[in-house]
């Protein structure tokens, strides 16, 4: 088969999980991961099972010829770009919704930036987030109720990204080509956000590898620009790195992306038929990964239509 690289950039042994789980790296996926819960639970309740579908993978990929790396940072996917034309990449998206854990200072200091910011998504914020919330209303207040009143603040951020109202900030190229609703009209809401509230808020929209979060233009950047073959991007929400690699590579790459969640026990198994295939008859990557998500699709059609209309559809595309 043409040469590819299979990058794992979340854990796939225990080792790595309950090292994540300590804080060692992959801070944003962790504590999505754990919710607060204590991380054996987490573990035999779900993970042990995704390291298994791991181990699986990588015993096919192995078989395949495709070479393999684990703990996969920024300067693993560019050496994988100038030596591979098929990239596959598990990895975390941080995405534009707005975790209490992004929120860098305390309640004083984030209404402040509220109140007084100045940039074009400003006054709409002030609008929508501090609507009916007077002055007064943050002074000298307990801890318990200072923690209330941040999440309701970052409850009603949230509200805004999804509601659309924050395209109207968008640049007018821009506007007329993003439906308010679709996923890319929500990152670029959370970017507006970020830009606004950049002192006291972390950002989103980023892809999360071993060596930190990373923005959608500094991947760009880390693929070689030699790399003229197929990256499979196997993250939640991928779609909006595939518009970032796609706007500034163009036709040189194919990307295969999807729009929503993306459950990684059935993808592990989609990606494992493939290069199963692949390396047997040598077809295009691209083409088999799209005939064995559909099979797999029709497979379960009868019983478990509606978990895999969860998790698959709208299903991979291409760009």
């Amino acid at each position: 088969m043409a040469s590819c690289a299979l990058l794992f950039a979340t854990p796939v042994t225990r080792e790595e999980f309950f090292a994540a789980a300590e804080g060692e790296y992959l801070s944003d996926y962790a504590a999505l991961t754990l919710r607060g819960r204590p991380a054996i639970e987490v573990w035999e309740e779900r993970y042990s099972r995704i390291c298994a579908a791991a181990a699986d993978l990588m015993e096919v990929a192995n078989a395949a010829g495709v070479v393999i790396v684990r703990r996969v940072t920024s300067w693993d996917l560019h050496i994988a770009s100038q030596t591979h034309d098929t990239l596959i990449i598990f990895a975390h998206w941080k995405g534009e919704r707005i975790a209490r854990r992004d929120l860098l200072c305390g309640l004083n200091e984030f209404y402040n930036a509220l109140s007084t910011n100045r940039t074009p998504a400003g006054e709409l914020l002030r609008e929508y987030v501090l609507a009916s919330l007077q002055p007064h209303a943050f002074q000298c207040l307990k801890p318990e109720r200072a923690e209330l009143l941040c999440g309701e603040l970052i409850n009603r951020l949230n509200e805004i990204i999804a509601s659309g109202a924050l395209t109207s900030k968008f640049p007018e190229r821009v506007r007329d080509l993003v439906e308010a609703d679709s996923p890319l009209a929500k990152a670029l809401s959370r970017d507006l956000i970020d830009e606004a509230l950049q002192e006291v808020l972390a950002p989103g929209n980023k892809l999360e590898l071993f060596d930190g979060l990373h923005a959608p233009g500094a991947i760009e950047k880390t693929i070689s620009p030699q790399f003229h073959g197929v990256i499979d991007l196997a993250t939640c929400h991928s779609a909006i790195l595939a518009a970032c690699l796609k706007q500034s590579r163009g036709d040189d790459l194919l990307v295969i992306q999807n729009d929503n969640l993306l459950d990684v026990l059935p993808r592990y198994r989609i990606v494992a038929h493939t290069l199963a295939v692949v390396g047997e008859n040598g077809s295009d990557y691209e083409k088999v990964r799209f005939e064995v998500e559909r099979a797999l699709i029709d497979e379960f059609r009868p019983k478990r239509w509606s978990f895999l209309d969860r998790i698959l559809s709208p299903q991979s595309r291409i760009s």
